[in-house]
Formats: structure tokens, C-alpha cells, sequence
């Protein structure tokens, strides 16, 4: 018994979109690299890959060292959301996408490169102190002030 083969179109998509949505779950899934940043595709945020291209591919792994100074460099699967990328970066939708309110894919420019980036603190954080520590240590302080009071 053969399979029967469906045409490529036969998801209901036509072509081009068919393409962007293939486009768009290779994605799917992955959070934006960039230290802070919790931002996904299901979020609603674009997502993009690293270029190909050598000398591109090492500027934006600068741009995220800069802030993730144990970052090895990416893998295939690593991505960087829309909101590390100036609006210059990205291609101009058409007016009449604008016009009838129609979300388009955004697309980057050839060569853009992420460049805003939340900095890690400088100051470390405050370590915790237990309960019982503060307690001890108030309780000192309030002994030290009632028995050097000297009660006229």
C-alpha cells in the first residue's frame, strides 16, 4: 500500500505565508539569549537567528558578551528578540499592511546587529540575613542603649 503525497500548499497556507509560518517555528520555543531577557515568540516577539555570515556573526556575539561575560558564543538554536535591535534595523512594512492593521513578520536588515542591552548590576546583590541573625543583633543593640543610659 503507497502513501498518498500531499502538496506542499496543502496545510492551508498559501506559498508565501506557508513560508513565513515555516519561517516563524523555527523559533518556536526558544528565548532571546541577551542576560535579562525572558522574551519568546510565544510572547509575541520576533526572534533571530545569528547570521551565517562570519564577520556579522562575531559582531552580535560581541554585543551579547558585552553583557554575558560567561557566554561561550551561540549554538544553532540561539536567538536574540526584536527589542535588542534599533527600528533602523529592521526593513520598512508596506502602507498598506499599516493601513489595514495587518501584523507583519519583521525583517532585519542585512546588516543590522543588536545593540540595546540591559547591563548587569554593579553593585552585588545584598546577602540574605537570617531572621534569627537580625533578632540577636537588635536585641544587642537595644541592651547596649538601656544599660549605658545612666537614669538621673
Amino acid at each position: 500500500m503507497t502513501r498518498k503525497r500531499f502538496p506542499v500548499y496543502s496545510h492551508g497556507f498559501p506559498g508565501s505565508l506557508r513560508l513565513v509560518w515555516l519561517l516563524s517555528l523555527s523559533t518556536m520555543g526558544k528565548n532571546c539569549i541577551a542576560f535579562g531577557c525572558h522574551n519568546t515568540h510565544q510572547k509575541g516577539f520576533s526572534l533571530f537567528k545569528f547570521p551565517t555570515n562570519d564577520k556579522l556573526r562575531k559582531a552580535w556575539t560581541l554585543e551579547v558578551q558585552r553583557t554575558r561575560d560567561k557566554w561561550h558564543g551561540p549554538t544553532k538554536n540561539s536567538a536574540v528578540c526584536s527589542e535588542h535591535f534599533v527600528e533602523d534595523c529592521f526593513e520598512s512594512t508596506s502602507v498598506m499592511s499599516k493601513l489595514m492593521g495587518i501584523k507583519m513578520r519583521q525583517m532585519l536588515k542585512s546588516n543590522a546587529i543588536p545593540t540595546i542591552f540591559k547591563r548587569p548590576s554593579a553593585t552585588p546583590k545584598r546577602l540574605r540575613v537570617s531572621s534569627a541573625t537580625e533578632k540577636r543583633s537588635r536585641a544587642r543593640v537595644i541592651h547596649f542603649i538601656f544599660c549605658t543610659v545612666i537614669v538621673p
